[in-house]
């Protein structure tokens, strides 16, 4: 049937509230191909049509604010490395930040890392020059939906304090996982070594709620400057329940090591990021 066809038959459609005259089911029969749901409320009939598409190509974007709390101006640079091969690409030279100031990149991906529009994933870390101090930082990754608007969330800036140094732990607390793609949660664990000439050595351990280990990695290396971030269910195979867990990370060599874990809400795609907290001990060392 053409579309001036179906508009015929919907305007010819003898219905009247509350009675449809078959069109509800005129309506269900076309779109035989998508999910039907009937809802009456009272005298009103409801139909509601829905279809869930696989999962596909989509563009996500990356956002970052440098801003100066200080009242001199400040002067830094910001290098972005990519994790495809952990190769210093862009140097973003910072100069004259002054007082006050944000210097905001809403797409930092087209202004910064790739011009071009080629995809890539990594991270930018911040350095000093000539001993200026450094600025607050802000980041985001976030997607556009269709009506232009934004839902991502906010990245966290780590600094030399809030990395795992070798022979410690760190612990992320409140990740949730769930073994239905459609319902429940799934989370992603982000790694990161900071030696831009050592590798680092790790072991992982997924905690359930009583503390009960459920999940181990005894020996995950990280090259030099590598970020890695994958699901954490399916990389050490964890029980396939719902569960509300905690990640402990131990660097046995090299480091410090920056982690993270990202909830995503598999019904909303709404992400939480958790960074990991480093084992109070290392600071009294």
């Amino acid at each position: 049937m053409q579309i001036i066809e179906l508009f015929k038959k919907l305007i010819e459609s003898k219905s009247e509230t509350p009675d449809d005259g078959g069109l509800l089911d005129f309506i269900e029969e076309y779109l035989s191909e998508f999910t039907a749901i009937r809802v009456d409320v009272e005298d009103v009939k409801n139909l509601f049509i829905y279809k869930k598409f696989g999962e596909g190509d989509h563009l996500c974007f990356a956002g970052i604010t440098f801003f100066n709390p200080f009242n001199e101006h400040l002067n830094y640079d910001a290098k972005y490395v990519p994790s495809e091969d952990g190769v210093f690409r862009k140097n973003l030279k910072i100069r004259g930040n002054a007082p006050g100031q944000a210097l905001y990149y809403h797409d930092v991906g087209l202004s910064v890392i790739s011009p071009s529009g080629a995809e890539s994933k990594g991270y930018f870390v911040i350095t000093s020059f000539e001993n200026s101090a450094l600025p607050q930082v802000a980041a985001k990754t976030y997607n556009l939906d269709v009506s232009g608007a934004t839902f991502g969330q906010s990245l966290f800036a780590f600094r030399a304090s809030d990395l795992i140094t070798e022979g410690f732990r760190g612990f992320i607390a409140g990740i949730a996982i769930s073994p239905n793609r459609d319902t429940g949660f799934r989370t992603n664990l982000g790694l990161l070594n900071t030696d831009e000439a050592a590798w680092a050595e790790l072991r992982l351990t997924v905690l359930n709620e009583e503390g009960v280990v459920t999940g181990e990695i005894v020996d995950l290396w990280l090259e030099p400057g590598e970020l890695k971030q994958f699901n954490i269910a399916d990389r050490l195979n964890l029980p396939a329940v719902d569960m509300d867990a905690s990640v402990v990370i131990e660097v046995l060599s090299g480091g410090p090591v920056g982690g993270y874990a990202s909830t995503i809400d598999n019904r909303t795609q709404d992400p939480i990021l958790i960074p990991a907290v480093p084992d109070i001990h290392q600071f009294s060392q």
